[in-house]
């Protein structure tokens, strides 16, 4: 894709570039989020009733939801600098109308005017990435830091709220929200370039006035709109009028020449396909934002305050796995970076479905979260890289506020399909793990919708012709012979194995051997009492998946090496029952085999002259030579 007015750049430009990309994602997310704390102090001066005060979070979600693909064709009709401005200006005028507003009315007004402004600024600003930054690493970190703007946006926007609406009134939050977007225009004058649009082209405004409504009636018919619409008929009445305005929209955009929603965009490789995974992606988030501080209040016993503390973990992994979104774009395809994502969000999510009283903080809430949320931003990211890589500069635009789209649609189907299990019968924490294992099974949905898809190169416009299951079997694209085909089975078998040994241990399958009757029982029950063994059984639960997918296998096979050797020697040397003569060495023969058929990777941990090639430097000496490949930076990988 060629690069609109970049090229000439300087590399400090383009990380300013960069950050005002992050800023201006992180300061509509925080806004979003925000708007629900202060709604018991905005109660308190305007005496409304519940439905409408839930409103002011819904209207602006909803204008904002419904807004998108407007904003998006915008940014391709009008130019990406135009809609920047427009959109600052207008989600400034609505904070400052919301700060100042004397009744609940103009409240509610700055509040649309912010979700009309967020929807035309978003689409725009992050088609910057794919059109103004350069490709290679530049547009890798750009990947990295929009990601992790947004992750954090989630956890810092509440607790910067609060802290402002308690120490200055609710009003201040406004305030402050209207200076930092002002501070963003005046930046994004300076940093964002004008673009050549070739052609004016009209705007398609039969199709804005049936997609507005039929997004805005589909929404609330899944939400019910914070409560206005309780009944499921009237619910089901929506639906049914939504759906029939999304026919009559669709009907339009095959009618007219220059359509709101060209519909060529779905053309593209893995585009439809990335489109339902990403919507099941951000289905099954919805867990990670809503019901772990529902663990630690109803199934803990904490208060709300603790709750919150409880929740840094997913914001510190929010920050690091997006340090590491440029590296694993510029190392791996973006299909093993995608499958990467979607194994830890299930496993997360999984794990978190088997919660127990005896748990405690570290078992029930911590592993799962950051296990839940690092997969959560590398599929997010991932699958927008997917999504929007191979389409031309002029469809950028448009492209980016059907991805967003997707994305609101899946947090508000997650969010309603979860929660109500979550209030379902039962204990509190059998209640929460119903809707833990939901949102594994929505995830796991949306990788099976992208597995047999093509692949794409990490650059993102660069697509191979093989099939991704061929990549999961790893038979070298069936070339191989029956060596490589036993290979295979002995991996599957082998990734099985420590698969349902570690899902055994939290939800028994089969009825477990008794611990304590064998010569080694103390040291197990011992390791059990420490969480020790708990922790190992996450361990394979994590390796099973990853040799099941094919992915990370020579990582996980050392992973797997202490517990295979600890269960060998066990088995053999202290147990030596004849069962255990058998499973002891069966366990090695199973890590050694598959050793030896990666020996590839592990070749260069026998150099016995090792040099400093430090991650920070992308694992290159100080001569930008990589000691592995031979290769230098700036040249092609062999």
């Amino acid at each position: 894709m060629a690069t609109l007015g970049a090229t000439e750049s300087r590399s400090g430009n383009v990380l300013i570039l960069t950050l005002l990309v992050g800023a201006c994602q992180m300061v509509v997310t925080m806004d979003l989020v925000t708007m629900g704390i202060l709604l018991p102090s905005i109660g308190d001066e305007y005496p409304v009733g519940r439905a409408l005060l839930s409103g002011l979070v819904s209207f602006s979600a909803l204008t904002f939801a419904s807004m998108l693909l407007i904003g998006g064709r915008l940014s391709d009709l009008a130019g990406q600098r135009s809609c920047f401005a427009i959109g600052l200006l207008l989600a400034a005028a609505g904070a400052v109308v919301s700060a100042l507003a004397p009744s609940f009315i103009l409240l509610l007004a700055g509040r649309l005017f912010f979700g009309v402004g967020a929807a035309i600024l978003v689409p725009a600003n992050f088609s910057l990435i794919n059109t103004v930054i350069p490709e290679g690493p530049q547009r890798r970190r750009a990947y990295g830091i929009f990601g992790m703007a947004q992750g954090l946006a989630l956890f810092i926007g509440p607790g910067l709220g609060g802290a402002l609406a308690t120490a200055f009134g609710w009003r201040s939050v406004f305030v402050a929200n209207a200076v930092f977007m002002i501070a963003l225009l005046v930046l994004s004058r300076v940093l964002v370039p004008d673009r050549i649009v070739s052609a004016r082209r009209p705007f398609d405004i039969a199709g804005a006035v049936s997609f507005v409504p039929a997004v805005l009636l589909l929404v609330i018919a899944i939400t019910s709109g914070s409560g206005l619409v309780p009944g499921v008929t009237e619910r089901l009445v929506l639906g049914i009028a939504g759906c029939g305005l999304m026919a009559l929209f669709l009907r339009i955009q095959k009618r007219v020449d220059s359509p709101l929603l060209p519909l060529d965009i779905f053309a593209y490789p893995r585009v439809k396909s990335g489109l339902i995974g990403m919507m099941a992606v951000m289905a099954a988030s919805a867990a990670l934002f809503i019901l772990p501080s529902l663990v630690m209040q109803r199934g803990m016993g904490w208060s709300a305050a603790q709750s919150g503390v409880g929740m840094l973990p997913h914001a510190v992994t929010v920050v690091c796995a997006g340090q590491a979104i440029g590296w694993l774009m510029g190392r791996f395809t973006l299909s093993h970076n995608v499958l990467t994502g979607f194994a830890l969000l299930i496993l997360g999510t999984f794990i978190n479905g088997w919660m127990f009283p005896g748990g405690g903080y570290l078992f029930n809430v911590m592993i799962p979260m950051i296990l839940g949320a690092a997969g959560s931003i590398f599929a997010v990211i991932m699958l927008t890289a997917v999504i929007t890589g191979p389409h031309p500069p002029h469809q950028q635009g448009v492209i980016a506020a059907v991805t967003f789209t997707s994305q609101q649609i899946g947090i508000a189907i997650g969010s309603v399909a979860l929660l109500s299990l979550a209030e379902g019968e039962g204990t509190p924490l059998a209640s929460l793990n119903r809707a833990f294992l939901a949102a594994s099974m929505i995830a796991l949905c949306g990788l099976l919708a992208t597995l047999a898809r093509r692949d794409v190169k990490a650059g993102g416009t660069e697509f191979k012709k093989e099939r991704m299951m061929w990549d999961l079997f790893g038979t070298e694209h069936g070339k191989a012979g029956w060596t490589s085909y036993a290979i295979l089975w002995l991996r599957i078998a082998f990734g099985a194995h420590a698969l349902l040994s570690g899902i055994n241990y939290f939800h028994p399958l089969v009825p477990p051997a008794p611990i304590g009757v064998s010569p080694a029982g103390p040291f197990v029950m011992e390791m059990d009492h420490i969480g020790l063994f708990g922790l190992i059984k996450i361990v394979e639960i994590l390796v099973g998946i990853c040799l099941i997918l094919n992915i990370y296998v020579p990582l996980v096979l050392v992973l797997e090496m202490p517990t295979t050797m600890s269960i060998f020697y066990l088995n053999t040397f202290v147990d030596g029952a004849p069962r255990q003569l058998y499973t002891g060495p069966r366990e090695l023969f199973y890590n050694l085999i598959l050793i030896a058929a990666y020996f590839a990777y592990f070749r260069p941990l026998l150099t016995a002259g090792a040099h400093f090639t430090p991650i920070w430097r992308g694992g290159r000496d100080s001569a930008g030579r990589d000691p592995v490949t031979g290769s230098v930076e700036g040249e092609a990988r062999p």
